[in-house]
């Protein structure tokens, strides 16, 4: 008998509807985002409408969160699809968009909504900036555009494609669905970067067979980038050397989430990361690791490849914060799409904030970060004040005496650690937060993990004065010494020279 199809789950996460028979109005574009994924067998993502396909569609988009939600199912992590609806593309009136969902093994599901779109909405296409095609060209590929705005990931995006600029690049910039960005992507244009997208080029393919042969240097961003780029670049741009820069290392968070979370599931996924993760890092000219903890580690794990130091690179404030008395409250700040900041403020809020209220009654947090999830709003209180999204990181450093990091488990760089110490804003972290940056306990940062003694550290730096300027300094002087763009510069260089 031949096999029964397995059930598809299928989710439509932008727009959220209450009614999907209710016209979504269109103004300029819309974005329909989710996943899709089947038992046992790969899952194909159509976007249609009128029965149409959509001109600009992504699938198969890395969704780590969705694996870690299916049990570390290394299967799970290239369901995510993504579909831009232009305006200018649909006659005005009411159209039906449907999501469809069909497995290998012959099982279907759709999801429907309306949109409409008035005449008024349709706004032309603007003309795309020239760009000067010299013959010193970097290619730099991400999994998205950056959006500095909504994740730590996308500021060092932006500061490495400045490096490379500042080394006398050219700089092209693709993401590797190759979907338009809007604001982020006219940002990148702003800063004479050119950009790649749909529908000029359907695939990273496709604009790589048409222009690879163009580009010196091919700097590919996180490993599930790398997994499909690095292949891509040795077929059409076999000239170009591969620096790859992996963010962290997703295998080690992934360990440290499954020992803190009890999931043997996620555990075994992580070994099969591991040896992902590292035949990229293999398969490059060069990796730069922003961590010396995990540069420790991957000289062992990966002894022939080339690994170079390059951390963070931001700019200090131009001086030091004098305002201790006026400023008020703590700060977390962290995207929601990274599950270490989900567990980190779900266990600060469970288990310090009760000890904090007594060693400081009026104190509140306020908590910062793009994509907040439900389960992150149901903790908001009168002392827990879920802000969301923060466009303006100036503004909530200026307002906040003190920040936290908290974190359980994580890897790589915290770039909330950076953001407050570069603008003066003293910060309580966990080991975790502080590891492979060089950071002191005491000096520049102070650092306790356990329950009462966070609560301890906070209620020291948020009362004494005295320590909160010396910490304030002391991080400041920090981070304009180990983290300037000059420093990152020849890291670079160093790290280009190295590739060969």
């Amino acid at each position: 008998m031949p096999e029964s199809p397995k059930t598809i789950l299928l989710f439509v996460e932008q727009p959220v509807v209450a009614d999907a028979w209710q016209a979504v109005p269109v103004s300029s574009k819309l974005v329909v985002r989710g996943w899709a994924f089947a038992e046992e067998s790969p899952t194909r993502v159509e976007v249609l409408v009128d029965g149409a396909a959509a001109s600009i569609v992504a699938t198969g988009i890395a969704r780590e969160d969705v694996m870690a939600a299916l049990g570390g199912r290394e299967e799970a992590l290239r369901t995510g699809f993504e579909a831009h609806l232009r305006s200018i593309d649909l006659a005005p009136g009411k159209h039906l968009v449907e999501v469809r969902a069909t497995s290998d093994k012959g099982a279907t599901k759709s999801a429907t909504l309306f949109v409409e779109v008035a005449a008024s909405t349709a706004t032309p296409r603007k003309r795309r900036p020239s760009f000067r095609r010299g013959k010193n060209r970097a290619l730099f590929i991400d999994a998205a555009t950056p959006a500095p705005d909504q994740d730590a990931g996308s500021n060092v995006a932006l500061a490495h494609m400045k490096l490379l600029q500042s080394l006398g690049f050219d700089v092209t910039f693709v993401p590797e669905t190759l979907l338009p960005a809007g604001a982020h992507t006219e940002q990148l244009q702003r800063m004479r970067i050119e950009t790649i997208e749909q529908p000029e080029h359907p695939s990273l393919e496709a604009f790589l067979e048409a222009r690879g042969t163009e580009f010196a240097i091919a700097y590919v961003h996180r490993y599930t980038v790398g997994e499909i780029a690095i292949p891509l670049l040795r077929t059409y741009a076999p000239q170009a050397k591969v620096i790859f820069n992996n963010a962290d290392l997703h295998y080690l968070r992934m360990q440290r989430e499954a020992k803190v979370t009890r999931s043997r599931a996620l555990a075994e996924a992580a070994k099969k990361v591991k040896a992902r993760e590292l035949a990229v890092i293999r398969s490059a000219d060069c990796t730069l690791i922003c961590n010396s903890y995990e540069l420790a580690i991957l000289r062992k794990a990966a002894p022939k490849a080339k690994l170079k130091y390059l951390p963070w690179v931001i700019d200090a404030a131009a001086k030091l914060p004098k305002d201790f008395s006026r400023r008020e409250g703590i700060l977390y700040l962290g995207g929601f799409g990274h599950r270490p900041n989900v567990d980190a403020v779900k266990h600060f809020v469970a288990e310090v904030m009760p000890l904090l209220r007594k060693l400081l009654p009026d104190v509140r947090l306020h908590v910062y970060g793009s994509k907040v999830t439900k389960e992150i709003e149901a903790l908001g209180s009168t002392d827990v004040i879920i802000e969301g999204h923060a466009p303006n990181l100036d503004k909530i450093f200026q307002r906040h005496r003190l920040s936290i990091a908290p974190l359980r488990f994580g890897a790589g760089f915290k770039g909330k650690l950076a953001e407050s110490l570069a603008r003066g804003v003293p910060a309580v972290a966990s080991s975790i937060a502080i590891e492979g940056t060089g950071l002191i306990a005491g000096k520049q940062v102070l650092v306790a993990d356990k329950p009462r003694e966070v609560a301890k550290a906070i209620a020291r730096a948020y009362e004494d004065e005295k320590l909160w300027r010396r910490l304030s300094e002391s991080g400041w002087r920090y981070v304009k010494k180990r983290y300037s763009a000059t420093r990152g510069k020849e890291l670079l260089r160093a790290a280009l020279k190295a590739a060969g």
